[in-house]
């Protein structure tokens, strides 16, 4: 569970939010992808400086969703940081997860869904909350699990 009171730890007014990263959860259809997905293994995380909800709503026609509805799985706020550098450390963290594979749009057209990852939601979020926090460098991925692990 996300622990909303650590999170928000020392935030005041003059914080400013910078946008927020965000984990999705896709309603594919893809074959291709579902086993992760009954799994609950096939997890987006990303940037966006709007709402999510906004930034989602033509999940079903953009590639970038697996042109497939989405279920907003978390949200977290960046204050006082680059979110897109935040987001590019969580993939550069999470680069052996990374769904590695070429899927054909609707339109024909071969795309490569790089910000998908083969990790179940608490530790996507786990993931993202550490980095947010800057301790991330007291765990590793366990490549057996899919999961985080705390060093030491």
């Amino acid at each position: 569970t996300v622990d909303l009171e650590a999170m928000f730890a020392g935030v005041t007014h003059k914080d400013r939010a910078m946008g927020c990263i965000y984990v999705l959860a896709s309603e594919t259809k893809a074959p291709e992808l579902a086993e992760l997905k009954r799994q609950g293994r096939l997890v987006k995380i990303g940037y966006s400086s709007q709402s999510v909800e906004e930034r989602v709503k033509n999940a079903e026609t953009d590639p970038t969703y697996l042109e497939a509805p989405v279920r907003i799985l978390a949200s977290i706020d960046c204050f006082n940081l680059n979110p897109q550098k935040v987001e590019h450390l969580i993939h550069a963290f999470l680069s052996r997860q990374r769904i590695s594979m070429t899927l054909i749009s609707s339109k024909g057209v071969p795309y490569r869904p790089m910000e998908w990852f083969s990790v179940d939601r608490d530790t996507a979020i786990a993931v993202a909350q550490h980095i947010v926090a800057g301790d991330i460098m007291q765990y590793r991925m366990d490549n057996t699990t899919g999961r985080l692990r705390r060093l030491g």
